[in-house]
C-alpha cells in the first residue's frame, strides 16, 4: 500500500532533488574550469611561441568564470566545502554548530535575495536590449544567466541547510 505523501517526505524528495542539480552544476563548473585552462594554455601558448594571439580567449574565459563561481555554489554549501573560521567553530559542540550556521545562513538569506532579483534584473534587460559581447559578439544575457540560476540553487540548498539545522537544534531538545 502507497503511503500517504507527509511534509517530511516531501522535503526529502524536494532536497534530493536540489543535492541532485547542485552536484551535476558542482560537476558542471568543474569542467568549465578544465576548459578554461585549456583555452588559457592554448592562448599563452599561441601568444608567446607561435605569435598567433587569439582576441575572444579573455572575453569567454570571463564569462565562464562568472559561470565557475555562481553555478558551484549550491554544491559547495552542500558538501560544507565553503570557508569558514575553524578555529573555534571545531571546538563547539554540534548544537552550537547548528546555532552558528543557522544565523549564519539567516543572514545570508536577505543579501541572496537581492542578488537573485538584482541578477535576474540584469539578465532580462540584457536579453530586452539584445546586448551583444564587444568581442565575440555572443548575447550577453546568456552569461549573465549563471548568476541567477547559480544563486536560485545556493538559495534552495541555503533552505535545506536551515531546515536541518533547526531539525538538529530540535533533536538535541528532545523533541
Amino acid at each position: 500500500m502507497k503511503q500517504p505523501a507527509t511534509p517530511l517526505r516531501l522535503f526529502g524528495r524536494l532536497a534530493a532533488l536540489v543535492e541532485r542539480v547542485n552536484r551535476l552544476a558542482g560537476l558542471g563548473a568543474g569542467l568549465i574550469l578544465l576548459g578554461m585552462v585549456g583555452m588559457i594554455c592554448r592562448e599563452a601558448i599561441g601568444r608567446y611561441f607561435f605569435d598567433a594571439p587569439t582576441d575572444w580567449v579573455v572575453e569567454l574565459s570571463g564569462f565562464l568564470l562568472v559561470g565557475i563561481v555562481f553555478m558551484g555554489g549550491g554544491y559547495i554549501l552542500q558538501e560544507d566545502a565553503h570557508l569558514r573560521v575553524d578555529i573555534f567553530y571545531t571546538r563547539f559542540t554540534r548544537r552550537n554548530r547548528a546555532i552558528v550556521d543557522l544565523i549564519g545562513y539567516l543572514m545570508a538569506l536577505p543579501f541572496l535575495g537581492f542578488l537573485e532579483w538584482q541578477s535576474a534584473l540584469l539578465a532580462w534587460r540584457a536579453f530586452g536590449y539584445s546586448e551583444r559581447s564587444m568581442i565575440m559578439r555572443w548575447p550577453v544575457y546568456l552569461p549573465e544567466l549563471f548568476v541567477p540560476l547559480g544563486v536560485a540553487l545556493l538559495l534552495l540548498q541555503m533552505l535545506i541547510q536551515i531546515v536541518r539545522a533547526i531539525g538538529a537544534l530540535r533533536e538535541r531538545q528532545g523533541g
